[in-house]
């Protein structure tokens, strides 16, 4: 029983969240749509307890409160933007198509051809494409439509999922200010991270961005627990951190490696 509570608020997160995106998915997902959507937002409730559990003891409830206003700020502007820009948007491409930004809609529109062309999603990384030139959302995109949507393009699964990985950095951003700058610090570091326009908007589009600010976040946490000799946890988060960086944007896990090493120099 206790077990139970400890996890319904994040089974109830993931079915109010693959509810509410199928439903609202403008492109009318058919039963594989919902069951895609449900898959995804359980794969993204699942990071936010375990980042929950791993970063957040001690935490105060406002903290909580700050987790679901993030969640429901990126989920809700990725559901507005894909149905509100083919209506109210711009006559350009890619608005037409419900994307806000040209590069996503560009680089999503290759992850679905890639998806569904039969090629090796590994294909994304041998070939060099003017949307995506090092491939890691790529793939990971395509393999999100090959698996879980292979009949029919749905845009808002990859941005559900990038909304969830977008709002893995306030509960990682609130522990890491906390021990390193204390508890004022971390309450304005969490607004500003749950917040702050265009983290908002750029976790409720197909963008790398999400992916580089929470591996970063998990990254410099990571440093911050080797230094206070927690050193298997804090191996871990700087590996996990770096690595989802650089999967994405090598340059931006190079820069990643440097802002580390120059706080542990500093």
């Amino acid at each position: 029983m206790n077990r139970w509570r400890l996890w319904w608020p994040w089974a109830l997160l993931w079915l109010a969240a693959g509810v509410s995106t199928a439903a609202l998915d403008p492109r009318a997902p058919d039963a594989r749509g919902w069951v895609g959507y449900l898959v995804v937002s359980g794969l993204g409730a699942a990071l936010l307890a375990l980042a929950w559990r791993w970063t957040a003891g001690g935490a105060p409830r406002w903290l909580a409160l700050a987790l679901g206003v993030a969640l429901v700020l990126r989920l809700g502007t990725a559901v507005g933007l894909a149905r509100a820009l083919p209506v109210h948007g711009y006559d350009r491409e890619h608005q037409q198509a419900g994307y806000l930004f040209p590069d996503a809609y560009h680089r999503d529109s290759d992850a679905w051809d890639l998806a569904t062309s039969g090629e090796p999603l590994w294909s994304a990384f041998a070939e060099r494409r003017t949307s995506d030139q090092y491939g890691g959302l790529l793939f990971l995109s395509a393999a999100v439509y090959r698996l879980l949507s292979p009949s029919a393009h749905h845009p808002l699964l990859v941005a559900v999922l990038t909304t969830f990985v977008g709002t893995l950095a306030v509960p990682l951003a609130w522990r890491f200010t906390l021990e390193a700058f204390g508890e004022g610090a971390a309450g304005l570091a969490v607004w500003v991270v749950a917040l702050y326009p265009e983290a908002v908007v750029l976790s409720a589009s197909q963008m790398r961005e999400p992916f580089v600010i929470t591996g970063l976040a998990l990254a410099l946490l990571g440093y911050l627990w080797l230094r206070h000799e927690r050193r298997r946890s804090g191996a871990l988060a700087l590996v996990l951190g770096l690595a989802l960086t650089v999967l994405v944007s090598p340059p931006f896990g190079a820069l990643a490696g440097l802002v580390v090493s120059g706080a542990w120099l500093w």
